[in-house]
């Protein structure tokens, strides 16, 4: 067993870990302790996605394949399988997921797991809530085999100094979205902050008035969702892609959402929130925009003079701008749907882009 003073290093390096991100530094101490060589901190989502990733002798360059593998998929992951049904702190090995043979002949273990020497695992999750389960874990090798008993025992020691650091930082990232509704608030805007599944922890009072109104945004059990149901897909998948914090950052997305009852549109941007290096976010990951579109019809002189755009092109591209489908376009112009796909692949080889979204995107952009 470790002495006392070595838990009370590994409590006060958790602690630490909270107000300065040093979790290299406390999960290092707890994989020694624990008798292994590495160790992380890993947040699931709700739609099996891995918002973030705390770890410490793991290679880096195995987070990509991970996710490209569906690696946080409780479908595929017998470790992230028992977590999402184990108790609060309840530490597990490989020898209590049954059919332990199979798992350890699996896809993720033999092509991933064993490649990056992570091959088996003590783990306990720590929070679980709607947007998602926070675990923590120390990695033994594979030539290392199972923790002993008494590795497992000091486990069970450590976990709950993990947990308590876990809900500090949490605390303080939560006061960091109350300052940055308020920012938003002085400025009159029309924003949420949220999570990857729309799950809205704040919003400004324009906010609150527009989905009161329920023209174009719709908050049920806080969740936020278009009030136009066919605009739901893009808006989810615009959400989770703001909220993924492993994959590289990408640009805001912009959306046009239309009415159900009159037609009437507005722009959404969908960002992800600024954070700190160390940060888990699991609340506050997006931030959801809406504003009034500009005018779209005053490019067209722009459009043709600065881009070569013929009358009819342009028109179709300021019809897409405004939510119209190329069918409706067609309608509206009183030609064929085949006339106004050959004007609309001219217009965006005119303007460089090769899709009908990055065309809208351009538009924006002018």
């Amino acid at each position: 067993m470790v002495a006392e003073a070595q838990l009370l290093a590994a409590a006060e390096g958790f602690r630490r870990a909270a107000f300065d991100g040093s979790w290299e530094q406390a999960l290092s101490g707890a994989a020694e302790l624990c008798g292994g060589h590495a160790a992380e901190l890993i947040g699931i989502g709700p739609t099996a996605t891995m918002p973030f990733n705390r770890s410490v002798n793991i290679d880096p360059a195995g987070y990509a394949p991970f996710i490209e593998q569906h690696g946080a998929d409780p479908a595929r992951n017998a470790r992230v399988r028992a977590g999402l049904k184990a108790p609060i702190l309840r530490s597990l090995t490989e020898a209590d997921f049954g059919e332990v043979e199979a798992v350890l002949r699996s896809d993720l273990y033999v092509n991933h797991f064993r490649p990056y020497d992570i091959f088996y695992n003590i783990q306990a999750t720590l929070m679980r809530s709607p947007t998602g389960v926070i675990g923590f874990t120390v990695i033994h090798s594979e030539r290392r085999g199972v923790a002993n008993a008494d590795e497992r025992q000091v486990f069970d020691l450590i976990s709950p100094l993990a947990q308590e650091a876990v809900r500090l930082q949490l605390t303080l990232e939560g006061r960091g979205a109350d300052v940055l509704r308020g920012s938003l608030e002085n400025l009159g805007a029309a924003a949420f902050i949220c999570d990857g599944a729309g799950r809205v922890s704040a919003m400004t009072a324009e906010a609150e008035r527009l989905v009161a109104q329920g023209a174009h945004l719709v908050l049920k059990d806080k969740v936020l969702r278009p009030a136009h149901a066919p605009h739901g897909p893009d808006f989810s998948a615009a959400l989770l892609r703001a909220a993924d914090r492993m994959l590289p950052a990408a640009a805001p997305t912009e959306l046009l959402l239309r009415s159900p009852d009159d037609g009437a549109l507005v722009v959404c941007q969908v960002a992800s929130l600024p954070v700190n290096e160390f940060a888990f976010g699991f609340d506050a990951a997006v931030m959801v925009v809406v504003r009034t579109p500009r005018d779209p019809t005053k490019l067209t002189p722009l459009l043709q003079g600065g881009y070569g755009l013929t009358t009819a092109e342009a028109g179709i591209a300021l019809g897409l701008a405004q939510g119209l489908s190329l069918e409706e376009i067609a309608q509206e112009r009183a030609t064929s749907l085949w006339t106004v796909r050959t004007q609309l692949r001219a217009a965006c080889a005119k303007l460089g882009v090769s899709r009908q979204a990055e065309l809208v995107a351009k538009l924006g952009q002018l």
